[in-house]
């Protein structure tokens, strides 16, 4: 009972006595009555529910407003909910670099830093000229120990946001460092800790085209919207989506990506050196030096060296 309910009761019956009458007269009608007193727990809905958008038909509304709700979601505090809708909108339409990004910034809050590196890398691989992305893979970069790529990412980012102090920082720590890790090499970041039967995680992998169980089940962790610590095949399935999304996506990536430009072939011409150096010495007495280096340096490049080196002995 809070303060103002103790105030309402002195002020309508008059006296302390009469509210403890009233109190006792309530619990002996709740015994009469066998009311249940016991405290039950809400149950928290599912962080994959989007009421809002029950009658939303549109695919791109739906995107969009996926992208809104996460939004929402996320300033309520709500990490999980939001994480949910930005999945959901990643399922839907893989090529939604605002959704990988918000994806990303909740990973890393979540201290996944393999997850949030490659949301934020395939968010500027779509839109480079995503700013926010930018700093915070920069930033990222630093965290795991990526000093070079942190630092290139940094030269970029103050494109966005000249004279940024962190930025600035960033880039002064991580100059010339020469150390270079690749997210790929990255081990994950976290640990699944829901209750899981690897059997079923191997089934629905399968009937997603996934090949890798264990991605998927690294992806399930973020996935678990009935909040009981345990994975259920809906729960697998959705986080399969986000797997196949992916792949998807990275796939187009690299195919839209221009080829590298062939290696021209290099032809092994294979030089008499010295034969050569008695030609040189042969034109250099008939006072022909400067059409001999030329000539010479024209059909022998690769020892063009030798030659000044024998005109500094004449």
């Amino acid at each position: 009972m809070t303060n103002s309910d103790n105030d309402e009761h002195l002020h309508s019956d008059g006296t302390l006595e009469d509210v403890a009458l009233n109190s006792m007269d309530d619990a002996i009608h709740a015994v009469q009555n066998e009311t249940n007193t016991e405290v039950s727990t809400p149950v928290a809905d599912p962080t994959d529910a989007f009421p809002e958008l029950e009658e939303v038909e549109d695919p791109q509304a739906m995107v969009d407003g996926l992208l809104h709700i996460g939004e929402e979601r996320s300033r309520a505090g709500d990490t999980k909910g939001a994480l949910a809708a930005f999945n959901k909108a990643i399922a839907l339409d893989p090529a939604s670099d605002m959704a990988w990004f918000n994806r990303g910034v909740l990973l890393e809050a979540q201290q996944d830093a393999r997850g949030a590196g490659q949301a934020f890398q395939i968010c500027l691989d779509l839109n480079d000229q995503h700013a926010p992305a930018t700093a915070n893979m920069a930033i990222l970069l630093e965290r795991i120990g990526d000093l070079d790529g942190a630092f290139e990412m940094a030269n970029a980012a103050l494109e966005f946001y000249p004279g940024h102090p962190a930025l600035v920082q960033l880039q002064a720590r991580c100059k010339d460092s020469g150390i270079s890790v690749p997210i790929e090499a990255m081990k994950p970041s976290l640990e699944v800790q829901q209750d899981v039967d690897m059997n079923i995680v191997q089934k629905v992998a399968e009937e997603a085209g996934i090949e890798d169980a264990e991605e998927l089940l690294q992806e399930a962790m973020h996935h678990d919207h009935d909040h009981d610590e345990s994975l259920s095949v809906q729960e697998l399935q959705s986080a399969a989506a986000v797997v196949v999304a992916t792949q998807q996506i990275s796939q187009e990536i690299s195919e839209s990506q221009p080829a590298p430009a062939p290696v021209p072939e290099v032809k092994v011409v294979e030089v008499n050196l010295d034969e050569l150096s008695e030609q040189a010495k042969g034109w250099l007495k008939e006072g022909k030096a400067k059409e001999a280096v030329s000539a010479t340096y024209f059909q022998n490049m690769g020892v063009i060296f030798i030659l000044s080196l024998i005109l500094g002995t004449f």
